[in-house]
């Protein structure tokens, strides 16, 4: 049975008192929401917890989009901009468009399905939190700094155009630069061996590896009714941390003294 949906309009609506609107309606118990005209209200969806909360956006969300959210699902039908998913602990949201710069920056558990390409710094800081664990499937490509010190989690670059070039950024050094937990898979893809930042390790996948991946990829597809075959029967390549501890090197005391602990 479908359920009965409350429409808001946002349109000139300040995004405290958007927010305050959904709110109001999650205490009256209403579970599907659609807010139309939305143009860059930020913190949309930031730190609901009710799991059975379906929020659809019409237009385009500002940034912090579900920041600290722990448990609905975010229909996003438009583009999305920066910190979509920031330090987000469980719930879905799905793009039907492209995304902006630090997606998933500290993302802690959930899911976050990019239908097209993002920015830079995509993954930063991306952790597992006890029994959590988080996945990213992005449908293009990326920028610079792809999963910058990530620490923990699932994130697919699925490449579904097959591009050639930049598809996980270009810069020096800068892909997975300081990972030290998690994983990195991208598809169809011969990564440049000048990409590869400190700490991160370059490998084919294993078994296991290939039903992680596809478990996740067959989500993303279900949400933009994409068929899921021809995209996971491409070559893909897993980057994984090649230690735990990256930048131990540069590690010292700022001066000689003697702590006393040892």
């Amino acid at each position: 049975m479908e359920r009965l949906s409350t429409v808001l309009d946002a349109k000139g609506v300040d995004y405290r008192q958007l927010n305050d609107m959904v709110r109001a309606c999650l205490a009256q118990g209403e579970r599907h929401i659609v807010l139309r005209h939305v143009r860059g209200q930020r913190y949309l969806g930031a730190g609901l917890t009710a799991g059975d909360l379906l929020l659809e956006v019409e237009g385009v969300p500002g940034e912090d989009l579900a920041f600290c959210m722990g448990g609905p699902t975010i229909i996003v039908h438009g583009h999305g901009q920066n910190a979509i998913a920031n330090t987000m602990d469980s719930g879905t949201v799905a793009v039907h468009g492209m995304g902006g710069d630090a997606l998933a920056y500290g993302m802690r558990g959930g899911r976050l399905f990019i239908r097209d390409s993002v920015g830079y710094r995509v993954g930063i800081h991306m952790k597992e939190y006890r029994e959590l664990k988080p996945g990213v499937v992005v449908g293009g490509t990326a920028g610079d700094f792809l999963g910058e010190y990530m620490a923990g989690g699932t994130m697919v670059i699925l490449n579904r155009y097959n591009e050639q070039e930049s598809v996980c950024g270009q810069a020096d050094k800068t892909l997975a630069t300081g990972i030290h937990a998690g994983e990195i898979y991208i598809f169809n893809y011969d990564v440049p061996g000048f990409l590869p930042g400190i700490g991160a390790r370059l490998l084919p996948p294993d078994k296991a590896d290939t039903e992680r991946v596809r478990s996740l990829v067959e989500e993303y597809c279900h949400y933009f009714g994409f068929d899921p075959t021809p995209l996971l029967t491409r070559e893909m390549v897993k980057i994984i941390p090649a230690g735990s501890r990256p930048f131990h090197k540069f590690y010292c005391s700022a001066y000689p003294v003697h702590a006393g602990l040892s």
